[in-house]
């Protein structure tokens, strides 16, 4: 029977800690901020979105699913590991249905957002009222916010921007 060195438990642990370095800030992007929120037009939920927090100059966007006007969980690199601080521009966009896009369009290009609303069409609130094409463009929308240390929520009233 093979027992391991002292040596080679000492490899073992390292080798165990190097591996889950990736999943906390030493995976290199920084410290990442875990943010929720609510999104209305006119009073009303946002039925089925993603809203997408887009990098004012360098940096990494972050998006999550909207459900019933509410989002939680934003995702920069892996599900649900929060967003880095600094200032971002902020768009919405139709919710991804697997079935949704004809074969012939094409995918919506993370580099272009603009683009985004051509393809994938509307978001409605949960009583069918359709926000304006506004929002789902980042040259559009003007909803911008930063995330620091101190942030926790943002909610978007759209009904009040326009």
């Amino acid at each position: 029977m093979l027992r391991p060195t002292r040596t080679g438990f000492v490899a073992i642990i390292c080798a165990c800690a190097f591996s889950l370095a990736g999943c906390d800030p030493a995976d290199g992007l920084g410290k990442r901020f875990r943010i929720t929120g609510k999104v209305t037009y006119k009073g009303q939920p946002v039925k089925k979105a993603m809203i997408l927090f887009s990098p004012v100059g360098e940096g990494m966007a972050a998006s999550s699913p909207v459900a019933d006007g509410v989002y939680r969980d934003l995702t920069t690199r892996t599900e649900g590991d929060g967003i880095l601080p600094g200032k971002y521009h902020v768009v919405l966009f139709p919710y991804p249905e697997p079935d949704s896009q004809p074969a012939s369009s094409p995918s919506p290009s993370s580099s272009d957002p603009n683009a985004t609303s051509s393809y994938l069409g509307r978001v409605y609130t949960t009583s069918g009222l359709p926000l304006p094409e506004k929002y789902l463009t980042i040259s559009n929308s003007g909803l911008e916010v930063v995330v620091t240390p101190a942030t926790f929520a943002f909610d978007f009233d759209l009904g009040s921007n326009g």
